[in-house]
């Protein structure tokens, strides 16, 4: 897949979640050019609103900060709450990027194991809360809107326990990023079978190994990979050119259920795409989450 080259997208709204550096950062800046209004996400409000104003600088596109922790169903409310304010026409594209990984074994304040309540839950969270307001984007727009899901080949490694999101029982940095990405991949796969020809697409993207902040936010195994990997990774752009082509290309806009990498149309895992085990995933989301 070459770089991408965004059809108009002047009157859409677009949500980009972890979007204060890396490749959402890189995200938001592609759709800004193409003449959308961007929201611009992050958990610090002072960091949120200067990638905000550094993005206006530097280009065209109105961009608007949106701070909230996403690692709580708290948090993803009150950031729903904002974004609704912030959007009252509707929204046309969400990307789902916010993620990380954590060194230790942490609980969210749902009692789910942080890294796997922030690269899955807060992806069907944040997803749900926002399904009126996409919705409405599709019916001004006449076109679907359009949802997207950072995804990983780290994926093809998850073997998550659907009984303990908690890691009571064992608990690895890797590992529980790895089995949160297939989670937020089977998820996907299952919305876009529930809400095809709803108005409403669901698609996931591999933006490769990424030469970002991620690994070293992460600590642990991540800030070695990231160091030691650096050299032959990525960068930021390249990372967000599958979600940017997934988000604004007219060619993309009645795509549904699928998963992208660079090179475009990819095969994920086999797990991934059972929806037996995707049906079993919505149900146990549902479950923390608070939606059928």
């Amino acid at each position: 897949m070459t770089d991408p080259a965004p059809g108009s997208m002047s009157g859409r709204t677009a949500v980009i979640t972890g979007s204060t550096s890396g490749i959402g950062y890189a995200a938001a800046a592609a759709l800004g050019a193409a003449g959308a209004t961007v929201v611009v996400h992050g958990r610090d409000s002072r960091r949120t609103a200067a990638a905000a104003q550094q993005l206006g600088a530097a280009g065209a596109g109105r961009f608007v900060p949106v701070a909230a922790d996403l690692g709580s169903l708290s948090g993803v409310r009150a950031f729903a709450e904002q974004v609704g304010a912030a959007a009252p026409g509707g929204l046309h594209v969400l990307l789902n990027n916010a993620g990380g990984g954590f060194a230790g074994r942490e609980l969210s304040p749902d009692g789910v194991e942080r890294s796997f309540a922030l690269n899955h839950i807060a992806v069907a969270a944040v997803t749900h809360r926002l399904l009126a307001a996409l919705r409405a984007g599709a019916e001004s727009a006449g076109v679907p809107s359009r949802v997207i899901v950072t995804s990983s080949f780290m994926e093809k490694r998850g073997n998550p326990n659907l009984d303990d999101w908690s890691y009571e029982r064992k608990f690895r940095q890797v590992a529980a990023y790895c089995d949160a990405k297939l989670a937020a991949l089977a998820y996907s796969y299952a919305l876009a079978r529930r809400w095809e020809g709803s108005g409403v697409t669901v698609n996931a993207a591999d933006p490769g190994a990424v030469a970002t902040g991620f690994g070293v936010a992460a600590g642990g195994v991540f800030r070695v990979i990231q160091t030691v990997g650096r050299p032959f990774m990525t960068t930021a752009h390249g990372g967000a050119a599958p979600l940017v082509r997934l988000a604004a290309d007219p060619e993309s806009a009645h795509a549904t259920g699928g998963y992208y990498d660079r090179n475009g149309l990819a095969r994920s895992s086999s797990a991934s795409r059972d929806p037996e085990f995707g049906a079993r995933v919505v149900e146990r989301t549902a479950g923390v989450v608070g939606v059928d």
